[in-house]
């Protein structure tokens, strides 16, 4: 999960810096970190799991939202920066 975090923050900044396009690279991650966390089974750590759940979700949202700004449709880094604020 913590790989997971630091891409998606690193992510966000590369992208804000039009360093990157397209969410593939994101999608891949989001992918993986589900894929980890069904291979590991019931960790019986609620917490973490939940957390696991929740990051899974802010990815997507995250994702979404860049396919928005990509497309003209709108949407803007800052109201990804308040969505993640409020969730943490």
């Amino acid at each position: 999960m913590r790989d997971f975090a630091k891409f998606c923050a690193s992510h966000k900044t590369f992208k804000a810096l039009h360093e990157i396009k397209g969410t593939q690279a994101l999608v891949r991650e989001i992918v993986g970190l589900k894929t980890s966390m069904s291979e590991h089974g019931p960790l019986q750590m609620p917490d973490i799991e939940r957390k696991a759940t929740e990051f899974e979700r802010q990815g997507n949202q995250m994702q979404r939202l860049f396919n928005r700004i990509e497309s003209g449709q709108g949407g803007s880094l800052e109201s990804m920066e308040v969505a993640w604020s409020v969730a943490s």
